[in-house]
């Protein structure tokens, strides 16, 4: 059984019904190459995954997602993250569900790793475990950037504490920098961030 805050792929004693959906105009044959790869994987590894098409995703309400789901330990993978159903089940936080990108769920499958609970969809799992804050930057690229992070399974932090393990600056001039240094977090530019995003959602 994994710890507070995470499904366990391999548990034995709950079920985990893995929901890949179907985008608008597409098949089970026509879905992106990671999205079928990862439900083969799925299968392989034991796990229960079922193909949902996008209206049925967007028939469900926040009221009805637990019956739906049949407990918390659901996962819906979608590719795009994108289109009505990706914002019907990520609009509000009544939908007690996990979204994720079936390059998260490959990288949690190929480590034997729990998929991450975090209370927002994650796209690929490149900066799972890292924790960043930002400084120097103006609020929309912020935002930008955090909503980056957070698709990566990573945790943004508005502030600079002892678990953050990175931080993006803008510049060197800043408190939060002074303090990254002096405990030897790693320092890094925007454009990291970016980065690792356009490898990430490339890599299988």
């Amino acid at each position: 059984m994994a710890g507070d805050g995470e499904h366990d792929l391999d548990g034995d004693d709950l079920q985990v019904v893995v929901r890949f959906v179907i985008p608008q105009g597409r098949t089970e044959v026509t879905v992106t190459e990671a999205l079928a790869q990862a439900f083969d994987q799925s299968k392989e590894a034991g796990l229960t995954p079922v193909w949902v098409q996008e209206q049925e995703v967007l028939n469900i309400s926040p009221t009805k997602t637990v019956t739906f789901i049949h407990g918390e330990l659901d996962v819906f993978v979608m590719d795009p993250f994108s289109g009505p159903g990706f914002s019907h089940v990520t609009s509000s936080s009544k939908f007690k569900c996990t979204v994720v990108g079936p390059r998260c769920l490959l990288a949690c499958l190929a480590s034997n790793t729990p998929v991450p609970e975090l209370p927002y969809p994650m796209y690929t799992a490149a900066m799972k475990g890292m924790i960043v804050t930002i400084s120097g930057l103006e609020k929309p690229e912020k935002e930008k950037l955090k909503q980056l992070v957070e698709r990566m399974a990573g945790i943004y932090s508005n502030a600079f504490h002892d678990g953050v393990t990175h931080l993006v600056a803008a510049t060197a001039r800043s408190q939060k920098y002074e303090v990254a240094v002096g405990k030897e977090t790693p320092c890094m530019l925007p454009r990291w961030v970016e980065e690792v995003w356009k490898e990430s959602k490339t890599e299988l």
